[in-house]
């Protein structure tokens, strides 16, 4: 899952470099992830990092989301035009 994160965070800049902050922040956030992830493995999973790990997931999930988002807004329109005027 993480592979296809990644894969998807870095073509989504190839093809809207609009979109850079939310892309690299879900390669930040994914990195973070794994991090903590191994942490808890080697700590034997303290309730503490249980809860940071589970924020991570949080905040992966929304950034991921966010990215989508971003990636299915419509350009803006030209100034000066509007969609109703534009037919």
């Amino acid at each position: 899952m993480g592979a296809w994160l990644l894969f998807y965070a870095v073509s989504s800049v190839s093809r809207r470099p609009d979109v850079g902050g939310w892309a690299w922040s879900l390669v930040v956030l994914l990195g973070a992830q794994i991090a903590a992830g191994v942490v808890n493995l080697l700590l034997l999973a303290p309730v503490w990092m249980q809860i940071v790990h589970l924020l991570l997931a949080d905040l992966l999930w929304i950034t991921l989301v966010l990215l989508c988002a971003s990636l299915l807004a419509a350009k803006e329109q030209p100034s000066g035009s509007s969609p109703a005027t534009a037919r």
